[in-house]
């Protein structure tokens, strides 16, 4: 098992780009669902204050 930890490359080659395509797409998921999670955040905040203002106007 000397070879393995010494050729971190070959491993990701073998991995093949179908996977990795696979794994930049669930990364990007992720990303994507953590920014549209804090902008629906701010966004519900806002919209509160804001309603809340104009009520009471």
């Amino acid at each position: 098992g000397a070879n393995s930890p010494s050729n971190p490359l070959q491993a990701m080659r073998n991995i093949g780009s179908s996977q990795l395509i696979t794994a930049g797409v669930v990364t990007a998921e992720i990303l994507g669902f953590f920014t549209v999670g804090e902008m629906i955040g701010r966004m519900k905040l806002i919209g509160y204050r804001s309603s809340s203002h104009d009520e009471h106007h």
